[in-house]
């Protein structure tokens, strides 16, 4: 999501994908952690001089207005299994990994080491 507002490298290929979803009329799913993920870049870019207040505050409106259906925490030790699997210190990108289990579903990502990961190929996309 934040690839859709913040004019970085991937930001038109984010683009192009979330039109095609919204033409395909494609429901869109995410762990609840992604808030804080996109809370935790804002306030560093912020912190850092990045990004100013105002345009943190008008990329946290577009964000609002994505249709997104957020899940509380998918099975966190399913995500600590995944995690250990992918040799990762962290269960965030597995939290996701986990949640498209659940739905049967794909994670569609700018992270080429999650989808190469052997753990992960059959449950990643990447976006190009």
């Amino acid at each position: 999501m934040l690839a859709l507002v913040l004019e970085e490298v991937h930001t038109e290929a984010a683009r192009e994908r979330m039109d095609l979803w919204v033409d395909e009329g494609t429901l869109l799913h995410t762990p609840l952690l992604a808030q804080y993920e996109i809370a935790t870049v804002l306030t560093e870019k912020l912190a850092k001089e990045r990004l100013s207040k105002e345009r943190v505050e008008e990329a946290l409106r577009i964000i609002d207005e994505i249709d997104v259906i957020f899940h509380i925490t998918p099975n966190s030790a399913r995500a600590i299994e995944l995690a250990i699997a992918m040799d990762r210190k962290r269960a965030s990108d597995a939290a996701y990994l986990v949640l498209a289990e659940e739905l049967g579903t794909q994670v569609w990502t700018f992270d080429k080491k999650l989808c190469n990961n052997h753990a992960s190929r059959h449950l990643t996309k990447l976006i190009e």
